[in-house]
């Protein structure tokens, strides 16, 4: 899990983290998948927009 969604998700659950250096070290892309039409509510634009800036 990278250390931003350790830093985000650990407020909510009470995570650990484990010390062993090839989990540590691992890498992990993603995406953030959302219609087109999400844009136009000015809600969802606004937490779509902080998430992308955000990670």
């Amino acid at each position: 899990m990278p250390t931003r969604f350790y830093d985000l998700f650990s407020r909510c659950w009470p995570l650990e983290r484990l010390p062993y250096a090839p989990v540590n070290s691992e890498q992990v892309e993603f995406s953030l998948h959302y219609n087109k039409l999400s844009l136009r509510d000015p809600v969802l634009e606004n937490v779509i927009e902080i998430i992308r800036e955000a990670f």
